[in-house]
């Protein structure tokens, strides 16, 4: 029996991928723009929800039919084999092109990152963690008192001082919460019960979905004085992924819903394309062009690396077996 298929979960995914690129078009190199007071607010905002929202819709689709060995395959095609193309092809202008990337390394300083702290992709790192160990969880907690009692750890692990690092341990405990939350949400949360509320609660909903995000605006250069003090982070991202849940079921049509839609459902191949396609608008804009206009600069890297890596995913990479494979479109 298939899954049911909500289109809401793709919007999710692409307001979270869109989040993610908007991110990272706030660049510290070739020019620091995390020195300009707006930018780094923008960046703060993003990184308030952005992974938590990734976290929580992974934890939400996650299945496992007691077959471990299909299971992991599965995974591996979809996560793990991209993450090693894609950082064993990040090596090369990191060790060779330095004046480049933001950060150079050496080929052996990179494989290290790759074995040990997620490369340049930690995202997939983490999330491959934890898919290797929830099948055990998932046997172990089963009724509702044992899922709110892996919520509340999961919520205490995150407060605990001195986590290790390495593989990492202490990046994977962090958004495990968000993870076994999306998890256990699927037992009590209907798509169907949720726009019949919106519906009924139109007006109420898109204040919520406007308000939500400006209070979190507000509060980011708190949360950015804090250092990630998750007393408020943890708040802040719930808030979040609420606010992104409402704008994912008041979409109804048209242009904006079916581009979330499909970078949605290219979320993990535009993940994997941002660092290359930013490494290129960056140096173009920066370095060759000299423009200096912060608001030119994260606008052209976020449109590149969002809108340009989407229509390339779309029409050239998902039409190719071999390109299919690399990107995990299996």
């Amino acid at each position: 029996m298939s899954k049911e298929y909500y289109e809401e979960i793709d919007i999710l995914k692409g307001i979270a991928i869109t989040l993610v690129v908007l991110g990272h078009s706030v660049i510290l190199y070739p020019i620091n723009l995390h020195e300009i007071f707006w930018c780094k607010t923008i960046y703060d905002f993003v990184r308030t929800m952005h992974m938590p929202l990734f976290f929580m819709v992974s934890g939400f689709c996650f299945s496992y039919k007691n077959k471990y060995g299909p299971y992991i395959w599965k995974k591996c095609k979809r996560v793990l084999i991209p993450y090693l193309i894609f950082n064993l092809i990040d090596m090369v202008p990191r060790a060779l092109f330095a004046s480049l990337v933001n950060k150079p390394r050496s080929l052996g300083e990179s494989i290290y990152s790759i074995c040990c702290e997620g490369g340049a992709y930690w995202f997939l790192y983490s999330l491959f963690l934890i898919f290797l160990i929830f099948p055990l969880i998932t046997k172990i907690v089963k009724t509702t008192a044992g899922k709110i009692a892996l919520c509340a750890v999961c919520l205490g692990l995150k407060f605990v001082p001195g986590l290790p690092e390495i593989f990492l341990i202490k990046r994977t405990i962090y958004h495990l919460l968000y993870f076994v939350v999306g998890y256990c949400l699927k037992d009590v949360f209907s798509f169907h019960t949720a726009r019949e509320k919106v519906e009924k609660h139109k007006a109420v909903s898109i204040v919520l979905a406007i308000v939500i995000p400006l209070v979190i605006l507000g509060l980011c250069p708190l949360y950015a004085k804090w250092d990630d003090n998750q007393l408020l982070g943890i708040p802040l991202a719930f808030m979040g992924v609420f606010a992104a849940l409402l704008i994912s079921i008041l979409l109804k049509k048209g242009f904006i819903k079916n581009h979330l839609v499909g970078f949605g459902k290219y979320s993990l191949q535009i993940y994997l394309l941002n660092g290359f396609m930013l490494t290129i608008t960056r140096t173009l804009m920066v370095s060759v062009l000299h423009i200096k206009i912060p608001a030119v600069i994260i606008f052209v890297n976020w449109f590149v690396n969002l809108v340009v890596s989407y229509y390339l995913i779309k029409w050239i990479f998902s039409r190719f077996r071999i390109t299919r494979f690399v990107f995990g479109m299996v």
